[in-house]
């Protein structure tokens, strides 16, 4: 009799362990008959199942089940992982220019969304934006804005007549471009200002940082040859 109490006492103490431990149990996706290819293989293996959990691929194989798992019907398509582009410009679809005399921050924002969703719609699961509020990524990730994996260098930096120069030639000097306000490109002219420019891009959330070391083809001020950093100014910046 003493047995069986220990016995039953131990179910009492395991059964809300086992129900916390169902209710917390990644949900399921089983996608059925699918051509699957990994990214490493020279072909896709037809005719397959793939089982997900979670946000993990579990189990990749001919006529897998799952109690409960939705199920999506491939029909036959290609399956295979998420593209990723690992060099993009979100904010400015138009061209540099566009986006310094046309078009504000308000519209750029929203041509990036746009422009984000339809990447998602192309495969593209990750996108690597060089030249880009880093608050982008911060709402993405944050669930404030839906969209793909997203990395941000923040503004791209470089020094007055080099490749994130964007401002228009008539600007006098030391006026802000549309550009650096609305967080796609910083000026630096001096060792502790490219400081400055890095401190501030991570302030932001940056992942890492674009900084310009030659002439541009999408500016008007650097011929592709020319070198438009000193060595103490990229020292900065990295230190």
């Amino acid at each position: 009799m003493i047995e069986i109490k220990k016995i039953l006492f131990l179910l009492a103490l395991l059964t809300p362990l086992a129900l916390q431990a169902q209710d917390e149990a990644p949900s399921q996706t089983l996608i059925k008959n699918v051509n699957v290819w990994d990214g490493l293989a020279d072909k896709a293996v037809k005719g397959q199942d793939v089982l997900i959990e979670g946000n993990k691929v579990a189990k990749v194989g001919k006529n897998l089940s799952a109690s409960g798992a939705s199920v999506i019907d491939g029909a036959g398509r290609t399956l295979m992982p998420g593209l990723i582009d690992m060099h993009t410009h979100v904010m400015f679809p138009r061209g540099i220019p566009d986006h310094e005399n046309v078009w504000d921050g308000g519209s750029s924002g929203a041509m990036a969304h746009q422009g984000m969703q339809i990447y998602v719609n192309n495969g593209f699961t990750t996108l690597r934006d060089m030249c880009g509020p880093a608050s982008l990524s911060r709402a993405i990730s944050s669930g404030a804005l839906k969209g793909p994996r997203f990395y941000s260098s923040g503004a791209c930096i470089s020094s007055y007549s080099a490749h994130a120069d964007w401002g228009p030639q008539t600007a006098p000097l030391g006026a802000e471009s549309n550009h650096t306000r609305m967080g796609t490109s910083l000026v630096a002219n001096s060792p502790d200002e490219y400081r400055e420019a890095a401190r501030y891009n991570f302030r932001q959330g940056a992942q890492f940082l674009k900084v310009f070391v030659g002439g541009g083809v999408a500016s008007a001020y650097d011929p592709l040859e020319s070198i438009t950093i000193r060595p103490e100014e990229l020292r900065a910046t990295v230190e």
